[in-house]
C-alpha cells in the first residue's frame, strides 16, 4: 500500500527517519474492515498497536457513544501497549478501512534493537496520550459548565 505525505505527517511518525518508519510499517499486518465492523472491543485484552492505514474508525464507549474518530495515520491501542490492560474503548470501522496491526512482541523486539526509535516513538505516544487526555478534560469541564 502506498502511503501519502499526509499519513507520514501524523504525530506517531514525528522525528522518525524514513528507515525507522519503514521498519515500523513492515511489522504491520494489514486487515480490511467494512462499515461498522468491530476492530477492537472494550475490555478485550489487547497486545497490539493499531495504525489506520486507510479510512476512519470510531472510538466508542461501553454505552455506544462515539467519543472520537481516528483517521488515516492515526493510532489506537497505545494505552494497552503502555499499561498492558484491556482496551478502554471499542473501535468500529466507519465505512471501509484498512488497519495495520503491530504485535506488542514484534514492536518490543524492534524497539530494543533501535534505542533512538524507541525513545522517539515513546515520546510520540506520550504526546498522543496527553492530547487525548486534554480533550477528555476539556469535554468534562464543558459538561460541568452546562450544569
Amino acid at each position: 500500500m502506498r502511503l501519502g505525505p499526509a499519513f507520514l505527517r501524523q504525530e506517531i511518525f514525528k522525528g522518525l527517519t524514513q528507515d525507522q518508519i519503514a521498519s515500523l510499517l513492515a511489522l504491520a499486518n494489514e486487515k480490511a474492515y467494512q462499515d461498522r465492523d468491530t476492530v477492537l472491543r472494550i475490555n478485550e485484552h489487547n497486545h497490539s498497536l493499531y495504525l489506520v492505514l486507510q479510512g476512519v474508525v470510531a472510538v466508542k464507549t461501553a454505552t455506544g457513544d462515539t467519543i472520537a474518530t481516528i483517521s488515516e495515520g492515526g493510532v489506537f491501542g497505545e494505552v494497552s501497549i503502555v499499561d498492558a490492560q484491556p482496551a478502554s474503548a471499542s473501535i468500529l470501522s466507519q465505512g471501509n478501512s484498512t488497519i495495520g496491526i503491530v504485535g506488542q512482541r514484534e514492536l518490543r523486539t524492534l524497539l530494543e534493537g533501535d534505542h533512538k526509535l524507541k525513545s522517539q516513538l515513546m515520546e510520540n505516544l506520550a504526546r498522543i496520550l496527553a492530547a487525548r487526555l486534554r480533550a477528555v478534560n476539556a469535554h468534562l469541564i464543558a459538561g460541568r459548565m452546562d450544569d
